[in-house]
């Protein structure tokens, strides 16, 4: 297991990014905060179970999937190295509308839900910091679903530049890439295709 001091130390300068954050917020998370690694795809947190964690991703991805009236999962979120995992379920300890999957590799870090309102107490701008974070990734979302809007070849372009990894490795199912960029599954695989014959790649 790797030690937990450095990937703290990255997500303490990250919370910085959002707001001056006291030397005691660092000395809280190294003491509070906890590591998991998963060698191999993982649900982190079910589908309508309670997210008990603020996640940070040290490495890695982790994915947010939804499901539609039929049941049909559809991948809404990806979460590489440097990002928070913080929503509503785990604000609230209500249930998740999301299934919340690790992939092979990945390591985060974890401040559970108790220790998540002891820190909301006693730091001062902690609830300001976690408005600033869940305001920063909706922003995100929304350009994200208008790129989506662009021609095919530069939707998918744009996506493996953003994630080159799952055009290395294949950690991803064509299906699952397919959902998020909202195309057909076998637009994805001629257009990549193409994309691969014109040098684009």
């Amino acid at each position: 297991m790797k030690d937990i001091q450095e990937p703290v130390r990255r997500f303490y300068k990250l919370l910085c990014t959002y707001k001056d954050q006291p030397e005691e917020l660092h000395a809280f998370l190294l003491e509070n905060m906890r590591a998991s690694f998963f060698a191999s795809r993982k649900v982190l947190f079910p589908y309508r179970s309670v997210i008990s964690d603020l996640a940070y991703v040290s490495s890695g991805f982790l994915l947010a999937y939804g499901f539609n009236s039929r049941g049909h999962r559809q991948l809404l979120q990806v979460l590489p190295a440097g990002s928070i995992l913080l929503n509503r379920s785990f604000i609230h300890q209500s249930p998740t509308a999301v299934e919340v999957i690790a992939l092979p590799g990945t390591y985060v870090i974890l401040l559970d839900h108790a220790e998540m309102m002891y820190a909301l107490r006693y730091f001062e701008d902690a609830g300001l910091l976690a408005m600033l974070i869940i305001s920063d990734y909706s922003q995100r979302e929304h350009v994200r679903l208008l790129g989506l809007s662009e021609k095919a070849d530069k939707v998918i372009l744009d996506f493996y530049a953003t994630y080159p990894e799952f055009l290395l490795h294949r950690l991803l199912l064509d299906l699952d890439i397919s959902s998020y960029l909202l195309i057909g599954e076998q637009t994805l695989r001629n257009v990549r295709m193409k994309l691969y014959r014109e040098g684009r790649f």
